[in-house]
């Protein structure tokens, strides 16, 4: 009797480990995956001022030369 209780409490004790950690473990890999999806929108933004500014130029740039 007494070893089924403490294997019951060992048992317990695991599962408990188990339920406090995986949790965790869950919010840390979405913390990763969060930053990087927020890095990779801040690039793409980023790109995308450039590629409009460029444009802009180069439009700019042949209305000019065409209009002198």
């Amino acid at each position: 009797m007494h070893d089924s209780i403490k294997s019951l409490l060992k048992r317990e004790r695991r599962l408990q480990l188990t339920l406090v950690i995986v949790p965790i473990v869950f919010i840390i890999g979405n913390l990763f995956f969060v930053q990087s999806y927020i890095r990779s929108v801040d690039n793409i933004v980023k790109a995308n001022d450039v590629s409009e500014r460029i444009g802009t130029r180069t439009i700019d740039e042949l209305w000019l030369l065409v209009h002198q």
